[in-house]
Order: C-alpha cells, then sequence, then structure tokens
C-alpha cells in the first residue's frame, strides 16, 4: 500500500509523483498475464499524431517452380502478391465515483486499492475485445463436424482429434505453429479443459509417455502438435437449441495483430477532486478516479490461421 499523507507529496518509496505512480500502478496491472487473448499477438505501436490507422501486410505463399531452367535464358519469373489489413485503434476507459466521505487523510490509499481494481478491470476489457475481435475474423470449426451453431447437441463434447485436424487444416494451408511455442496455441473454457482431461487420446498419451503431469496439473498442455492453455474469459453462448457453445480459438503464427498508441501516457489513471464540475458540483461532494487507454485495436492478420472451436462440454 503507498505511503503518502496528500496528493501533492512524493511517494517515498518509488520517488514518483502521484499522477506518475498511479499510471505505473496501472500499467503494471495490464501486463499481468492472468488474461491471455492478446498474448500471441503481433504486435504493433502506432506512432503519435499519425492518425487512428495502421496497416499490416501480408504476402501469399509462392508457389514451388519445377521447370528447368534454360541455358541463358531469365525466367519470366514471379510478382510479389500481398494484402494490405487495416486496422484502428480507439479510445476505452472506466471510472469510478467516491464522495466527500473519504477523508483526505484517506483518499491516497482508497485511490491505489481503487487503481489495482481498475487496472483488473482494464486488462479484462482489452481481453475480451481482442477475443471478439479474434473470433469475428476466424474460420469455423463445429464440433461433431456440424453444419452450424444451432445444430450442435449436448453430444458435441469437445475433442482432442478435433482440435487435431483444425492443426491439419493450418498445415495443409502451410500456417506454421506459433513460434514461441513451436505448438498451434489452443485458447479454451475451463469447461472444455474439464472435458479435454477425459479425452482417450490424452489417456493413451500419459500411458506412452508414462507421465501423470496433466493430472497433477489439472492442464492439457504441449500434447501433438498442440497447446492448450486455459483461459478465463472464454466467450460462451446459449444457442437455439438451449445447449451452451463453448468457443475455443486455435491459432498459428502471426494470426492476429494487436496496436497500441505509441506514446507516454497511453494508459492513463485520470482523477478529479471535489469540486472540480463546477456548479455540478456546487458543495464539493463528488469525486472521481478512472483509467483511459488512448488508443488500442486489433484484427485478424490471417483467417485460415485462426480457427473458432465451437463445442459443448458436459458440465
Amino acid at each position: 500500500m503507498a505511503n503518502m499523507n496528500t496528493l501533492g507529496t512524493i511517494n517515498a518509496t518509488t520517488g514518483l509523483k502521484p499522477d506518475a505512480f498511479y499510471d505505473k500502478l496501472l500499467l503494471t496491472m495490464l501486463r499481468q498475464t492472468k488474461f491471455q487473448h492478446r498474448n500471441f499477438a503481433k504486435k504493433k505501436k502506432l506512432p503519435k499524431n499519425f492518425g487512428d490507422t495502421i496497416n499490416f501486410r501480408r504476402f501469399a505463399k509462392l508457389e514451388p517452380n519445377t521447370t528447368p531452367l534454360t541455358e541463358g535464358v531469365t525466367p519470366e519469373g514471379k510478382m510479389v502478391e500481398g494484402a494490405s489489413i487495416t486496422a484502428s485503434i480507439k479510445q476505452y476507459g472506466d471510472v469510478m465515483f467516491f464522495t466527500d466521505k473519504v477523508s483526505n487523510e484517506q483518499l491516497d490509499d482508497v485511490i491505489t486499492e481503487y487503481t489495482v481494481e481498475l487496472g483488473y478491470q482494464a486488462q479484462e476489457s482489452l481481453d475480451i475485445i481482442a477475443r471478439d475481435t479474434i473470433l469475428n475474423g476466424a474460420s469455423v470449426f463445429y464440433a461433431g463436424e456440424k453444419a452450424d451453431k444451432d445444430t450442435l447437441t449436448a453430444t458435441e463434447v469437445p475433442k482432442i482429434d478435433e482440435f487435431r485436424k483444425i492443426a491439419l487444416a493450418m498445415k495443409k494451408d502451410h500456417i506454421k505453429p506459433y513460434r514461441g511455442t513451436g505448438k498451434y496455441v489452443c485458447l479454451v473454457s475451463p469447461s472444455v479443459m474439464f472435458d479435454l482431461m477425459d479425452d482417450a487420446k490424452l489417456e493413451k498419451y500419459m500411458q506412452f509417455g508414462q507421465t501423470n503431469k496433466p493430472l497433477k496439473d489439472n492442464m492439457v498442455a504441449d500434447i501433438y502438435d498442440l497447446r492448450f492453455i486455459e483461459v478465463l474469459n472464454a466467450k460462451t453462448e446459449t444457442n437455439t437449441g438451449g445447449v451452451d457453445v463453448h468457443h475455443s480459438i486455435v491459432m498459428g503464427d502471426e494470426a492476429y495483430g494487436d496496436i497500441e498508441l505509441e506514446a507516454n501516457g497511453n494508459v492513463q489513471i485520470i482523477k478529479k477532486g471535489l469540486g472540480s464540475a463546477g456548479t455540478d458540483d456546487a458543495l464539493n461532494q463528488r469525486q472521481s478516479v478512472g483509467w483511459k487507454v488512448n488508443g488500442y485495436g486489433g484484427v485478424v492478420l490471417t483467417p485460415i490461421a485462426v480457427y473458432d472451436y465451437m463445442s459443448v462440454p458436459t458440465v
């Protein structure tokens, strides 16, 4: 807990003035790894004063050339083919209010505690924004190879073999595994992870590998060409048949782009004191502290490098 008596003093521990201290605390919260959807993105910074859009370049795979060269004759050659993918940043934020009942001696501690909660909220908010952007641009695979989401029933439980089929499809499309892990990354809900722990393929994997590590960790990880990671904010929804459908995200390399504004102060804590609203707070009764991200956005770079696998877990 910060040891400060007034908003005008310098923090004795960090040497930072309060505004900088709170901004640093919020940024620390945003860097935590509790939420995973942004962790596997290709990241870019948008320079300050360069507008609100940025371009990613995606180049097409060159087809093999099996024709022998003719002596003295230069081949016609290939033209570079690719696409420009545009993404925009937007502002995000929220605020908490408290009254004049909070004394000045308590105020700094209260703001510090609020900053921790606001940082957690900001991190979760950006995680959900990234998740929804990924799902909106992903290819789709339905459990049981059903035709659509609304035909899924309680029998379409998640299976490791279906994650393998997705990875196989990406391999055939020359999509590499995520370079940071050497595996295709599977972001799954706790309920999906629960069912995968009972999958017959996992049982055989443990028998052949003579390991019970998945059971001890309660996590399926690094099986075949897949790495399973449990995420807190996996999307779920109820289809027209009344069953709860869970969305798992399977990604290869450079599937998704993540953009932030390149500027000091992109992440800010904003405090407003008693009476700062003028006549709207004529009796100095309301104070606030909030968070603001001045620029954040995302975009799917290669739809065939990311899949939305929909299944119906048993729990």
